[in-house]
């Protein structure tokens, strides 16, 4: 919840990781549950905002 993840991994990209939550997520109802891997659930709407371009 709050953002794309860990991105700043040396074995992580970036952009790669933002296109795929794009592509894959984002394109859910806005009132699907994410059970996040840390911390509270959240929605595919809540987070919208929380993507970067």
């Amino acid at each position: 919840a709050g953002g794309p993840g860990a991105t700043g991994r040396s074995y992580s990209d970036f952009p790669t990781i933002v296109d795929s939550i794009r592509r894959r997520l984002l394109v859910l109802p806005a009132e699907t549950v994410v059970h996040t891997g840390h911390g509270e659930d959240t929605t595919i709407g809540a987070e919208v905002p929380n993507v970067p371009e």
